[in-house]
């Protein structure tokens, strides 16, 4: 067949009450995307998340990677800190007082 005489199909039309199926929206409605456009990032996280409940795991965690109680309740606490990266810093040899300073 030759390009001429195959149909051209229009693109389909954009249906606004199916979930989206881009990349951008995850397959979340049109209705909900809009809603959590008005959020934060810190208020949907914090949707269903208990704060002590946080802390005492980040707390747990870094105690068992290797840090020194009173380090690792500084760590727990401040939740820039990226818990897996501290791990990582003492597994790759980084010396307790060291790791804290960088990570703070």
């Amino acid at each position: 067949m030759r390009r001429s005489q195959v149909a051209r199909r229009s693109p389909p039309a954009f249906r606004f009450d199916r979930p989206c199926r881009t990349i951008r929206c995850f397959g979340v409605p049109a209705g909900r995307q809009a809603q959590i456009a008005l959020m934060t990032t810190a208020q949907q996280q914090r949707d269903g998340t208990d704060d002590a409940a946080v802390f005492a795991w980040r707390f747990e965690a870094l105690m068992e990677a290797g840090y020194l109680p009173d380090q690792a309740q500084i760590l727990a606490a401040s939740k820039e800190v990226d818990v897996r990266f501290a791990e990582r810093l003492l597994t790759q040899g980084c010396p307790r007082a060291t790791a804290v300073r960088i990570l703070l």
